[in-house]
């Protein structure tokens, strides 16, 4: 499943090139991309799919927060597509509460994506269409749960408190959506997954998790 999503990714990318040699020649469709920095607050319902022995698991009740920088530029010899880089501070919470138990799990990571955006303008809307990869560097991941007021705490990076095996630091993953731009301010829905496992358990542990959102963000723009 995931090979098939990159390989999805890398033949968007090829026919976003294909389309803007071909809309770079349609009328009434402005192809003259320009670089611009944005800013972007968004927020992400996110899901955490864990399996073990065969069987999996969806959790659909977590929720991201982001906060990014990113710098696009276009791209030489092709004017409708520009390149992106730029650095996400994400912030993802889950809170559960059960028959007199509660648990709060908070993660924070920074995401680093590389997107190819294209880049259509017609009257005073543009649109971007984008698809890309990226790689994400968890700084925390810790869950409390209390239990008849005794509380314990988690931290998923520790070797003591996951009995070995922990999550990973860092993860591969992959994303595509759509902006609209008015002005200099920017809307954009998108998804984003994991390529490669938050965790994976060793030989006594078949477990595995990943991670899916879907974006909606908010932006403002501005030129270089």
């Amino acid at each position: 499943m995931k090979k098939n999503c990159f390989i999805s990714i890398v033949m968007f990318t090829g026919a976003l090139t294909a389309s803007a040699q071909f809309m770079s020649g349609t009328s009434g469709i402005s192809s003259s991309a320009q670089a611009f920095n944005s800013a972007w607050i968004g927020y992400a319902p996110t899901t955490m799919k864990v399996s073990s022995s065969g069987v999996s698991v969806s959790n659909e009740d977590l929720h991201t927060f982001s906060l990014g920088l990113l710098t696009a530029k276009p791209l030489q010899n092709v004017s409708s597509l520009l390149y992106e880089v730029g650095a996400i501070a994400e912030w993802t919470r889950l809170s559960e509460s059960e028959s007199g138990a509660k648990s709060t799990l908070n993660m924070l990571g920074v995401r680093f994506p590389l997107n190819i955006l294209f880049e259509a303008s017609l009257n005073d809307i543009t649109i971007y269409p984008y698809a890309g990869l990226h790689a994400k560097g968890y700084i925390i991941a810790k869950e409390k749960v209390t239990i008849s007021n005794q509380t314990t705490d988690m931290d998923f990076f520790d070797k003591d408190d996951m009995g070995g095996d922990t999550f990973n630091r860092f993860t591969l993953g992959y994303q595509f959506g759509v902006r609209l731009g008015v002005s200099q301010y920017f809307v954009s829905v998108g998804y984003t997954a994991d390529l490669t496992n938050l965790y994976k358990g060793g030989d006594s542990d078949s477990g595995t998790a990943t991670m899916k959102t879907n974006l909606i963000t908010l932006g403002i723009g501005f030129q270089l």
